[in-house]
């Protein structure tokens, strides 16, 4: 009796070893590598100003101008590895472009009559000028990840960046001699690593290798041009896209 109990636990112990080993043999490996395609829309706009004189005339005259920089489209490309449960490292690769609106004025002297002015404006849209900024940036991220559901993943993320700017400046100018006022445009670009990005995103997997899911983020910066000292550039971004695990 006592040697079929023995038995009989060995066989059970045998059999319990067997079924834990199956199931761990069946367990599959988390994806820890991730590629994410987004397209977003850049919420916040953004303005500068800048004024100069001239002499015309004797006299001294004034130039001024305002620019804003309005709502554009974002497109980027972000890969990444989980190291752990939670914690990861990424690096995103973005593109920017919005449109901007200029007015400009020129205060012009009388040939004349001394003392005399006269205040001539101007539009972007009256010289038929159109403005343009696009920004070219990386970023390097640290995310945090966890799981809302068996599917709902939640992560934050967080770094600095490098963006390349280029900016269509525009200015007024006054013919020599006359009242003439132009509109002229400047191209300028410069880079700058005084950049960063933080957000929070939601992923939804659709099966064991694809997700989709939307975020919300600011990313954004400080660029000096020859023209515009400290020009901010970014800001709120909201948008979504797809997800590919490795």
């Amino acid at each position: 009796m006592r040697k079929r109990i023995g038995v009989a636990a060995v066989a059970a112990t045998f059999v319990c070893s067997a079924g834990a080993a199956r199931a761990q043999m069946s367990q599959p490996e988390p994806r820890r590598a991730f590629v994410s395609v987004n397209g977003s829309g850049q919420l916040q706009e953004r303005s500068f100003s800048s004024s100069s004189t001239f002499s015309t005339f004797s006299e001294t005259g004034g130039l001024a101008s305002i620019q804003t920089i309005g709502r554009g489209g974002v497109v980027d490309v972000t890969g990444g590895y989980r190291f752990g449960s939670h914690l990861g490292i990424a690096v995103s690769v973005w593109g920017a472009s919005t449109k901007s609106a200029a007015a400009t004025s020129a205060t012009v002297a009388d040939p004349l009559f001394f003392g005399r002015f006269k205040t001539i404006s101007m539009t972007s849209d009256d010289a038929g000028q159109t403005l343009k900024q696009t920004d070219l940036g990386a970023s390097l991220l640290l995310t945090w990840t966890t799981a809302l559901t068996d599917k709902l993943d939640a992560s934050v993320f967080l770094g600095p960046g490098f963006v390349r700017v280029k900016q269509d400046v525009a200015s007024a100018a006054v013919t020599p001699g006359s009242q003439t006022v132009t509109m002229g445009i400047d191209s300028q670009s410069a880079s700058t690593a005084k950049a960063g990005t933080v957000g929070l995103g939601i992923t939804q997997r659709v099966s064991d290798r694809f997700g989709v899911g939307v975020f919300v983020r600011y990313t954004g910066g400080e660029v000096n041009l020859p023209a515009v000292s400290k020009l901010k550039i970014g800001g709120l971004q909201v948008g979504g896209g797809v997800r590919a695990l490795f």
